[in-house]
C-alpha cells in the first residue's frame, strides 16, 4: 500500500496531474452495473473493460482543438473526494461515494482541460450533501467477512478481500483467508447490503453486462486449471486480465479450500508440487490442509 503516499501533493491538487496548466474539471458518473451476483465482484463482468468504455466516451466528448486529459480509475486524482464536493454524493461508512438516487454502484470518470468553463452545472444539494446520510445503519460495518471496518468511514485495505484478491501480490495471511468464502475477484458485500442500493439503476449499456454465465460465476474447478494461455484466451479482454494468472489461481485455491469439498483434492495436490508459482503452490498446500480438517 506504499504507493498511497506517493506524491500527496497530486492527489489532492489536479492542477498538477497530467502536466497542464489545468484551469477546469469535469466530472461525470456512469451506471455500470448488472443485478447479478457471483464469487467475482460485479463490476469486471461485462464483455468490455469498464473504465476503457467510459474513457471512450470522455474523449468522444472532447477536442483536439484543447488540451485535455481524461482520467477513469487511473491518474493521481481524488475523485471520489472530488464528486462528493461536487454534489454527486456523500460518502458513506463504507467509504464508498454513495447517490441517494443511485445507491453506489456506478464509475467515476473526469476530463481534465486547460479550457475555463464560464458555467458549471451544479447539481442539486440537500444541507447535509457534504455529510453522511447513513445515519445508524452500521450494516456494511457488520456484513464485511475480514472485519476491514475498523471504524465507520476508515477502511484498513489490508483485511479488505477486494485488495486482497486483486491488488496484493504476495501470500494472503492465512487467517484472513478463512473469511474470504468463495471470493476470487473483488467483493460486493459492503455494497450489497447497503440499503441505499435499492435505488441502484439497472445499466442500459451492454458492455458492462456479462458475456456469459460462464463470466458470472466461473467453475472454481476451471479457475483451478487455468494456464498462462487459457487464461489470456479466457479473460485477456476483461479486467480481470490485470490480475494476471497466478494470483487468480491462487484465489481460487483459497475459495476451493473454503469450499470443503474433497473433489477438489486432486488438482490442489498437482499445484501444491508442481505449480511454477511460490504463492500458487503455498496457497494450494493450505487448500488441502484445509480439507481434511
Amino acid at each position: 500500500m506504499h504507493w498511497t503516499w506517493q506524491r500527496p501533493r497530486r492527489r489532492w491538487d489536479q492542477r498538477r496531474v497530467g502536466g497542464l496548466p489545468i484551469r477546469g474539471c469535469c466530472l461525470l458518473s456512469t451506471r455500470a452495473l448488472p443485478p447479478v451476483a457471483s464469487e467475482v465482484s460485479l463490476w469486471p463482468l461485462g464483455g468490455a473493460v469498464p473504465w476503457i468504455w467510459l474513457r471512450r466516451r470522455l474523449r468522444a466528448q472532447t477536442t483536439d482543438q484543447i488540451a485535455h486529459r481524461v482520467y477513469v480509475d487511473t491518474g493521481a486524482i481524488l475523485e471520489r473526494s472530488h464528486a462528493q464536493q461536487a454534489g454527486l454524493g456523500f460518502i458513506g461508512k463504507n467509504t464508498l461515494l454513495i447517490n441517494p438516487r443511485r445507491g453506489s454502484y456506478f464509475f467515476l470518470g473526469e476530463i481534465l482541460t486547460t479550457c475555463e468553463f464560464d458555467v458549471y452545472n451544479t447539481p442539486q444539494r440537500h444541507e447535509s450533501q457534504h455529510e453522511s446520510q447513513c445515519g445508524s445503519c452500521t450494516r456494511c460495518l457488520n456484513a464485511c467477512p475480514t472485519d476491514a471496518f475498523p471504524t465507520p468511514y476508515v477502511l484498513d485495505a489490508r483485511r479488505c478481500i477486494s485488495y486482497l484478491t486483486i491488488e496484493h501480490k504476495g501470500m494472503i495471511d492465512p487467517l484472513l483467508r478463512l473469511r474470504m468464502g468463495r471470493w476470487v475477484y473483488g467483493c460486493d458485500v459492503c455494497q450489497a447490503v447497503c440499503p441505499w442500493n435499492r435505488f441502484a439503476i439497472q445499466s442500459q449499456e451492454a458492455a458492462f453486462y456479462p458475456a456469459d454465465a460462464d463470466r458470472m460465476a466461473p467453475l472454481l474447478a476451471d479457475l483451478l486449471a487455468l494456464t498462462d494461455t487459457t487464461f489470456a484466451a479466457r479473460f485477456g479482454r476483461s479486467a480481470i486480465a490485470r490480475i494476471g494468472r497466478d494470483r487468480l489461481v491462487r484465489n481460487a485455491c483459497i475459495a476451493a479450500g473454503n469450499s470443503h469439498l474433497p473433489e477438489f483434492a486432486p488438482t490442489l495436490e498437482i499445484l501444491a508440487h508442481a505449480d511454477r508459482s511460490p504463492i500458487v503452490q503455498e496457497a494450494a498446500r493450505w487448500a488441502c490442509d484445509s480439507l481434511t480438517l
